[in-house]
């Protein structure tokens, strides 16, 4: 399928790699139809469906096929080769003014959001212990303006067709809809394969 790629911005936000994609992948109305139908939990500010290898249904496979290329250019970014694989995949549903508390992805390495349908300027917070300039110095800096120096932090604007690809550790916060029913799928990767060596005795199989 081929993707197109209207902007791509590198955040290293406390020098992290976080990797903002906007496309053209837009679901069609039977996409759409089908995330909407799925089963979902209330959680109260947002609902979550339920089954949590959603990309694997052949019905969204056009959206899976966009993402997977979009992830082998992040490994690219990273510089690695390694293998991996999705671990989990799920449908969030936000109504107006629904938003999801701050959390990070356990058991795996690296996650993607993708913002189907959603109001132009909401966005996902990344939040951080401590600043970068903090993490060196702890001292109140005098700021002059918010950077992603010397804030903890830091809000990245979505809208329809948006990938984003971070660290699984981060936390993050999805902000509240500002306007439209807003729909997320997220994404776990986890690694597998040997890594290390004998001689230098840290030599682990990740299966």
């Amino acid at each position: 399928m081929l993707l197109k790629i209207k902007s791509k911005e590198l955040i290293p936000f406390v020098g992290e790699p976080i990797w903002k994609v906007e496309t053209d992948l837009i679901p069609t109305e039977k996409e759409t139809n089908y995330m909407l139908t799925r089963e979902f939990q209330d959680k109260g500010t947002y609902h979550l469906g339920t089954d949590r290898d959603f990309l694997e249904h052949k019905e969204i496979a056009r959206i899976k096929e966009g993402q997977q290329n979009l992830f082998s250019q992040y490994l690219d970014i990273l510089g690695i080769q390694d293998d991996f694989y999705i671990s989990n995949s799920w449908v969030t549903l936000n109504n107006k003014t629904g938003h999801i508390n701050h959390h990070r992805h356990l058991n795996s390495v690296l996650s993607c959001v993708y913002y189907p349908h959603c109001s132009e300027g909401d966005g996902i917070r990344i939040i951080s212990r401590t600043s970068t300039l903090q993490n060196g110095w702890n001292i109140t800096f005098n700021r002059t303006r918010p950077t992603i120096f010397n804030c903890r932090e830091w809000t990245i604007p979505v809208r329809p067709g948006t990938f984003l690809f971070f660290p699984s550790h981060l936390f993050h916060f999805g902000e509240p809809s500002l306007e439209n029913d807003r729909i997320v799928i997220a994404t776990q990767y986890m690694i597998k394969g040997n890594f290390g060596s004998d001689e230098t005795y840290d030599r682990i199989e990740i299966c």
